[in-house]
């Protein structure tokens, strides 16, 4: 998860070059550390203050997060069919 350093200085974290690395931990074959991608994602881009500077890590890393969803929905509805 991010820590509340990271929120804290989010000015710093909020950089390609550290994004980038959370991006890149959506492509992990461990499902549990794409889910705590996408939480920390999910922090981010519910945040007013966070979301406006997410625009470059958006158009980056935006096909593989739309393909997670795709694929956990399938995964979903299969589990209660």
């Amino acid at each position: 998860m991010f820590s509340p350093l990271c929120f804290a200085c989010s000015v710093k974290f909020l950089f390609d070059n550290y994004l980038k690395y959370v991006g890149w931990m959506l492509f992990d074959k461990i499902g549990e550390v794409r889910v705590a991608c996408l939480r920390v994602l999910d922090s981010l881009y519910s945040s007013a203050e966070h979301a406006p500077h997410l625009e470059l890590f958006t158009a980056r890393f935006k096909v593989r997060s739309v393909r997670l969803c795709i694929w956990v929905f399938q995964i979903c509805s299969k589990l209660v069919c």
